[in-house]
Parts: C-alpha cells; sequence; structure tokens
C-alpha cells in the first residue's frame, strides 16, 4: 500500500475503532451505575481509555505507515483482553468482530491473522478459566468459542479471496497496458511507413515534373530545328 492509501485506511480504521471504543465505555459506565463501581470496572475504564490513547497517538503519528495500522488496531485488542479476562463472559467477544472486519481494509493477511490470534486467545482464557472453576463448559460458553473460529476462518478466507481478486485485477490492467503498448509501437511503424511512402512518391512525382521538364525542352528544340528559314 502507498502512503496515502495507509493514511485512508488508517483514518476509517481509527474511526471505527473510536465507536467501538465508546461503546465499551458506555456498556463498563452502565455496569458502573447498575452494580456499583468496583476494582475491576475502574481497570476497565483505564484499560479503554489507554486504547483510545494509543489509537490517537498511531492515528496522528503514523498515520500513514503499516505500524500506524498496528498501532491504531493494537489499542481495542489492549481493552478488548483486559476486559473479557475481568468478565470473564464470552459475549465480550462481539467487540472483536467489527475490529477484525475494519482490519480487512489493510489487505494484510499476516495483520489480520496476527489480531485474529490475539482475540482468539482473549476467548480460550475464559473457557479455560471456566473449565477449571466449573468442571465444565456451558453451552452459551461453546456456542461462542465455535462462532469465534468460524468468524476468524471466514474472515481469513475473505481475505485471501479479496487479495487474489485484487491481484488479478491487477494482472488484467497490466496486461491491457502491456497490449496497449504493443498496439502503439505497431501504430508508430505503420505511420513510419505511410511517412516513407509519401516521401518515395514526393519523390517520384518530382521526377516525374523532371522528365516532363526535359522531354518539354527537348520537344520546343526540335521544333525549332525543325522550322525552315523564309527566303526573301
Amino acid at each position: 500500500m502507498t502512503p496515502d492509501q495507509y493514511a485512508r485506511s488508517n483514518k476509517k480504521v481509527f474511526q471505527i475503532n473510536l465507536i467501538i471504543a465508546f461503546t465499551a465505555l458506555l456498556m463498563v459506565v452502565l455496569d458502573a451505575a447498575t452494580h456499583g463501581m468496583s476494582l475491576g470496572l475502574v481497570i476497565e475504564i483505564v484499560a479503554v481509555l489507554a486504547g483510545v490513547l494509543q489509537m490517537t497517538v498511531g492515528f496522528i503519528k503514523f498515520r500513514e505507515t503499516r505500524f500506524g495500522a498496528v498501532v491504531i488496531l493494537g489499542g481495542p485488542t489492549l481493552y478488548y483482553i483486559i476486559i473479557m479476562i475481568i468478565q470473564n463472559e464470552m459475549i465480550f467477544y462481539a467487540f472483536a468482530i467489527p475490529v477484525m472486519l475494519s482490519c480487512i481494509l489493510y489487505l494484510d493477511l499476516r495483520l489480520y491473522v496476527v489480531g485474529q490470534m490475539t482475540m482468539t486467545i482473549g476467548g480460550l482464557i475464559v473457557l479455560v478459566r471456566n473449565l477449571i472453576a466449573t468442571g465444565s463448559i456451558p453451552r452459551d460458553h461453546f456456542v461462542s468459542g465455535f462462532i469465534i473460529i468460524l468468524a476468524g476462518i471466514a474472515g481469513i478466507e475473505s481475505l485471501k479471496m479479496r487479495r487474489t481478486l485484487v491481484r488479478e485485477d491487477d494482472e488484467a490492467i497490466k496486461k491491457g497496458q502491456e497490449t496497449q503498448e504493443k498496439t502503439r509501437i505497431q501504430m508508430v511503424e505503420i505511420a513510419k511507413e505511410i511517412t516513407g511512402l509519401f516521401d518515395e512518391a514526393h519523390g517520384e512525382v518530382d521526377e516525374l515534373k523532371s522528365i516532363i521538364g526535359r522531354n518539354h525542352d527537348g520537344m520546343r528544340k526540335l521544333r525549332a530545328a525543325q522550322e525552315v528559314p523564309q527566303l526573301p
């Protein structure tokens, strides 16, 4: 991607994840208003604000680079992991889905896979904690974990297909440019041949004019020689 493309993609991803961050913050605040403030909620609020700060720095300082994309996406990943661990609920994986969808804008398979793995780790931590605590995995957690896996596979395959389509489009454009270049070269050669024919024809016309002129002079001399002088 070019710096301009990174700048536009980073701007859009920053806007999307900023909305997600404020939604997460609103949910934490509502949870605090309903059940009272706790140390866990304070940590979650700090984590969300830290994530927003990280995204802002990445967007302002590195908006035209791939590193900016990494920093921006690292912000929501930070508070997502913390919220998942503190809340110990698989439902909060919902925050990861729009984050990973926004990552597709970059068409960067490595970046997407790393992000998906990080998001999946948060879900696995919740599953393991519940398994250790209760000796079993709740049905809703099992379904959520299955959805996490399906979402990851769907995202990766979609991104791979999109990259393939973009590559095919680039190859088609390149082939079209090569065809146009060959056509241009052929047209130049034809134009040269036509110019050469015109020059040759012009030379033959000049030669014809010269022959006609010489014939005309010869005929005039011949008539002059054939004229008989009149006697007085």
